[in-house]
């Protein structure tokens, strides 16, 4: 009985982190494509655009996580938005070669709140029966 919540928690997190991955490189390739449109713009708004989009990336992972498991909120929000975060850093480490910096630990607090968020109002919501 425990093996399978455990193999059903990460089931669900799979998922949600699978889904706010493509929700954060659809976000982010549309960003960049408006950035390049729009000419000559701060990069610090660059910065700013990527923690929007990896917060938000964040929240609908938790959120799809949490539909798929049906409890825990909190707990399977926070840990899809981490190994999101993970992901999205790795990545970032990979290609940019910096260092861990305040916009990284921003981020992280960003993608974990979001996340918690996510989490406690999927498992909040109520269903939905239709009557016919």
């Amino acid at each position: 009985m425990y093996e399978k919540n455990i193999q059903k928690m990460i089931i669900a997190v799979s998922i949600g982190v699978l889904s706010g991955i493509i929700f954060c490189s659809l976000g982010m390739f549309i960003s960049a494509w408006g950035l390049v449109k729009a000419g000559q713009l701060p990069l610090n708004l660059a910065y700013i655009l990527m923690q929007i989009i990896g917060a938000i990336g964040s929240f609908v992972g938790s959120y799809i996580a949490v539909r798929i498991y049906k409890n825990n909120g909190l707990v399977i929000g926070i840990l899809t938005a981490f190994v999101l975060f993970v992901i999205v850093f790795t990545v970032g480490l990979i290609v940019c070669m910096d260092n861990l910096s305040l916009t990284a630990i921003t981020k992280l607090t960003a993608m974990l709140c979001a996340g918690a968020l996510g989490g406690i109002l999927s498992v909040n919501k109520k269903k939905k029966f239709r009557s016919y």
